[in-house]
């Protein structure tokens, strides 16, 4: 009997935690219980409206290239939806030829009305629906900036690069396809860092196949250590395969061109 309440107790005490945790800071918390008037909720969502849509502060150096882009890495964190996942969020950097910095994007992007992200998703990135609904912003606008910079590199006869391109793409595809855009962006467009080092790598399954590197394998077999990126931020994660796709140029595993 005490057991079984000590389960229940442990199991409504984690929930809390968790509806804790999917708010920015624990104010938004204590406003969205009731501990505030109508006016200064809407007041709070104006503010929040009005601040960088993304879950955390970029502190990234700034954007410092020069002349036309040579590449451009991008990823995307999902609602684990089926059967086709939309982006939940979408980041991207363009590089120049000497691997500078030309443009960096990072969003949440909103849900159609009615969606939700799925639970085992929440547990891997860390995006909830209720942080969606406070900083995500309309996808078609920022999926059109998305899709100006991918002409733009292959334009320039750069790459369109990703770890695991296929995964990607499709979800860029399907999230396009939802806000009825026309554009779509296929793997074969794109360069996979996961698929193009697996033979360098030398990493094999439990049955002794060859396998396909994660991207944080990559980046330590390239580096030499682990990567310290809050990876599952798709922010994070185009750093670690940018820094992977640079060091695989330098080791002359592929080329820019």
């Amino acid at each position: 009997m005490f057991g079984w309440v000590g389960r229940m107790v442990r199991k409504a005490l984690c929930t809390i935690k968790e509806f804790a945790a999917s708010f920015p800071t624990i104010y938004d918390a204590f406003y969205f219980l009731g501990a505030s008037t109508l006016e200064e909720m809407i007041e709070r969502e104006a503010q929040i409206a009005m601040a960088r849509p993304s879950r955390r502060p970029d502190t990234g150096p700034a954007c410092d290239g020069q002349g036309p882009p040579a590449y451009m890495v991008f990823d995307v964190e999902t609602d684990g939806g089926s059967p086709k996942q939309l982006a939940i969020q979408l980041a991207f950097i363009v590089f120049d030829a000497e691997h500078r910095e030309l443009f960096r994007f990072d969003k949440l992007l909103k849900l159609p009305s009615g969606k939700k992200i799925n639970y085992h998703s929440i547990k891997i990135h860390q995006i909830t629906d209720n942080l969606l609904r406070l900083r995500g912003v309309d996808p078609q606008p920022e999926l059109l900036t998305f899709f100006e910079w991918v002409d733009k590199v292959k334009a320039n006869l750069g790459h369109v690069v990703a770890h695991n391109a296929a995964f990607d793409s499709a979800c860029i595809t399907n999230t396009a396809a939802q806000n009825a855009m026309t554009q779509e962006l296929t793997a074969h467009e794109c360069f996979c860092t996961m698929r193009s080092a697996t033979p360098f790598c030398g990493l094999t399954n439990k049955r002794g196949q060859s396998k396909a590197p994660k991207n944080s394998e990559l980046y330590e077999i390239l580096h030499g250590h682990p990567t310290n990126a809050r990876l599952h931020d798709a922010l994070e994660d185009v750093r670690v395969t940018a820094s992977s796709f640079k060091a695989g140029c330098e080791r002359g595993w592929w080329t820019l061109v």
